[in-house]
């Protein structure tokens, strides 16, 4: 059943059927370690730490068997072996921390980061992948969320209210590219699925032209209110 509050990653996640974990290929495995790390980050959003541990259990497990697979595919490719390094060092700072049961914001930036250095691989490999451009999006609207955080009508700056401005030309850019975009097969999406999908991303499109709007006003506290809705599908 579509939630409108469930993160477009989430559901992406959820969505995807089990075969697309099971397929071969570089792309498709990608997907499988969405499938484990898209949950991780969701969990650690919330104060529950039996989860946490056990989705960092899963994603551990994934990630080793795609390092196993992959590690050496590009052996004389010194930014390749980088990322795949950062990417052990972010994993593993962030079971550090899930096991100390403190700090989870800083598991969820790890987590974050492992999302930015996948991205960067597959653009330089010249693989489209649907999620990034969710990424993309995501980073500048996350970026105008935590400037509006804990701030009020009166606290809210000028100099604030224009850097929402530049972020949000282009957030906008970047979400109509996000929104035009087609699912990716190796995520599996059926017409059912791919229909709850594009209900999370028509609301999160009225959610940005809400911000529109209140751009145009000078009302700061609708102004806050509204940067808060863009947050709301992610």
């Amino acid at each position: 059943m579509f939630h409108p509050a469930r993160s477009l990653f989430v559901l992406l996640a959820v969505l995807a059927s089990a075969s697309a974990a099971c397929a071969a290929g570089l792309k498709e495995d990608m997907v499988a370690l969405d499938q484990a790390s898209i949950p991780a980050l969701s969990i650690l959003n919330r104060d529950e730490p039996e989860l946490a541990r056990h989705a960092m259990d899963t994603l551990t497990r994934r990630w080793r068997g795609f390092r196993a697979q992959y590690a050496q595919m590009r052996p004389s490719d010194a930014q390749w072996q980088a990322d795949f390094k950062r990417i052990d060092d972010l994993i593993a700072d962030a079971n550090r921390i899930v096991g100390s049961g403190k700090e989870r914001p800083a598991a969820r930036e790890a987590l974050k980061n492992v999302r930015r250095v996948l991205l960067e691989i597959r653009e330089r490999e010249k693989m489209p992948y649907y999620l990034d451009h969710l990424t993309r999006f995501h980073d500048v609207m996350e970026d105008m969320f935590l400037l509006v955080r804990d701030k009020t009508a009166e606290t809210l700056t000028e100099a604030e209210v224009a850097k929402i401005r530049a972020a949000y030309a282009t957030a906008d850019r970047l979400w109509a590219v996000a929104a035009a975009a087609k699912v990716d097969p190796e995520f599996g999406l059926d017409a059912a699925r791919q229909g709850e999908l594009s209900k999370s991303i028509a609301k999160e499109s009225q959610a940005l032209a809400s911000l529109g709007r209140a751009l145009e006003g000078a009302d700061k506290g609708a102004l806050i209110k509204a940067v808060q809705g863009i947050r709301g599908p992610f």
